[in-house]
């Protein structure tokens, strides 16, 4: 048996089913949720609480985690994956550094500065 046809045992009109119906969809409401990220290259797992909407996206609420490991724990999260601190690029000065994320670029040698080197 359907919620709606529960509900229409309990004696409820159809006004009360729509109403139900039309609070069904989502709303931006804000609730706590557990998001995790985890090291691409030793599984070093982040997780905690946040903040986030019943509109977001999976993609939407990974980008909340990834900011912040990145602002908060020095993670390196970018194209070409997430990385804890210990295995992150070694200095900013890698030559894959930028729009494409550490190690990207397809045709920069690489040693020792980023993931893409090891």
């Amino acid at each position: 048996m359907s919620d709606r046809d529960r509900l229409r045992l309990d004696n409820l009109t159809s006004a009360d089913l729509d109403q139900l119906d039309e609070n069904d969809h989502p709303a931006g409401e804000k609730y706590p949720c557990r998001l995790g990220v985890f090291c691409d290259t030793c599984v070093t797992t982040f997780e905690g609480d946040f903040i986030v909407t019943d509109t977001m996206t999976k993609a939407e609420r990974l980008a909340v985690v990834r900011d912040h490991v990145r602002a908060e724990l020095g993670w390196q999260c970018d194209r070409s994956g997430d990385y804890c601190p210990e295995h992150k690029a070694q200095n900013d000065a890698c030559p894959g550094t930028g729009e494409y994320g550490h190690g990207l670029t397809g045709t920069t040698v690489h040693v020792g500065c980023c993931p893409a080197s090891r």
